[in-house]
């Protein structure tokens, strides 16, 4: 259980880091590249929200694995 409970942790966190090189990604290609390049600003966003929707649901399943295991 305390493995888990570590997994749970360290997927936050990396899900925090994650968002922050995300967002600065975006910023940095919006400041260099500027508007008139709107789909690969587009194309970020969606990678995040992606990869934000894979950390997320990994850590819905280890949370569902940790509550069975504290039950039974």
């Amino acid at each position: 259980m305390e493995n888990i409970k570590k997994l749970i942790q360290i997927l936050t966190r990396i899900q925090i880091i994650s968002s922050i090189v995300w967002a600065i990604t975006l910023i940095v290609c919006y400041q260099i590249l500027g508007e008139s390049y709107k789909k690969i600003s587009l194309i970020l966003i969606c990678g995040f929200f992606i990869e934000f929707l894979l950390i997320s649901s990994s850590k819905n399943n280890l949370k569902k694995q940790n509550a069975k295991k504290e039950k039974g």
